[in-house]
């Protein structure tokens, strides 16, 4: 059994707790002794609950070996989520709460996301939606500009093939009227 000193209030207290397989215990009595809790009830819940892994160790004492139950330290957060925060010291009690909002803080978060990205976030997915249909419409107008820009070259190359047509007719309408000229002075 290893000893850690936590503060809790204006106190300094001492956990016990073991590490067994790779895992750390900690002693459930003390915790419900510093927080002035019954520990009846608490053994009655640990022990019961699905959710909390606990295990029985057995630790050296001056009176000879005991057996203590210890809960998981992963397992001890969820456990003093718990815990009712009126049937804890009055010292204690405000820590507790404190204790209390943050983690549900922090399942809130992992389970929904932080609150404040959230938002950020709905935003982000506005933002791509509206860029989407930019850029979709941006798409539709490079066509519409690549139609008519090949519309305006087959109408220039059109035109150089009608001007051209245009100018040879204007000569030989000319040379047709001159001749007609011609005709009619006899210069034939």
């Amino acid at each position: 059994m290893k000893t850690f000193k936590i503060e809790i209030g204006n106190e300094v207290h001492e956990i016990l707790a073991q590490e067994d397989g790779g895992k750390w215990w900690v002693a459930a009595k003390p915790l419900c002794e510093i927080l002035g809790i019954a520990w009846q009830r608490q053994h009655a819940k640990i022990t019961t609950s699905e959710r909390i892994r606990y295990h029985h160790m057995v630790t050296p004492s001056v009176g000879g070996d005991q057996e203590m139950l210890c809960i998981e330290l992963e397992h001890v957060a969820a456990w003093l989520f718990g815990i009712n925060p009126n049937k804890v010291k009055e010292e204690i009690r405000q820590q507790l709460i404190l204790f209390q909002d943050k983690l549900q803080l922090v399942l809130y978060t992992a389970v929904f996301g932080n609150p404040a990205t959230a938002a950020l976030q709905k935003e982000v997915v506005e933002l791509r939606k509206i860029v989407g249909t930019l850029s979709d419409t941006v798409m539709t107008q490079h066509s519409t500009i690549q139609i008519l820009t090949d519309q305006v070259q087959t109408l220039e190359r059109n035109s150089g093939i009608f001007g051209r047509f245009v100018k040879n007719e204007a000569k030989n309408a000319g040379s047709r009227l001159a001749h007609q000229r011609w005709a009619k002075k006899g210069l034939n």
